[in-house]
């Protein structure tokens, strides 16, 4: 209740506080280092294959193991699991 009174005994303090306050805001809204699109590591990828009708073995070696081959010359690899 202490600052309904306030507000109403005193209306252009309460507005003056309430101004500084909008003002405050503003100011520290504009200093945020907030970017749209960050630059961000992704530190995997998942590949998930699949040839219709065909064995594990068969995917193994007609489709994981061309796609291990591509992919294990690019630079930043580290590490390739097939599963």
């Amino acid at each position: 209740m202490k600052l309904a009174d306030v507000s109403i005994k005193r209306p252009v303090f309460a507005t003056m506080m309430i101004m500084s306050l909008i003002v405050l805001g503003l100011f520290s809204y504009r200093m945020l280092n907030v970017d749209l699109y960050p630059d961000v590591d992704i530190p995997y990828v998942v590949i998930t294959t699949v040839l219709p009708g065909a064995g594990p073995e068969q995917i193994e070696s007609d489709v994981t193991k061309i796609i291990e081959d591509a992919v294990n010359p690019v630079e930043g690899v580290d590490f390739i699991q097939s599963t």
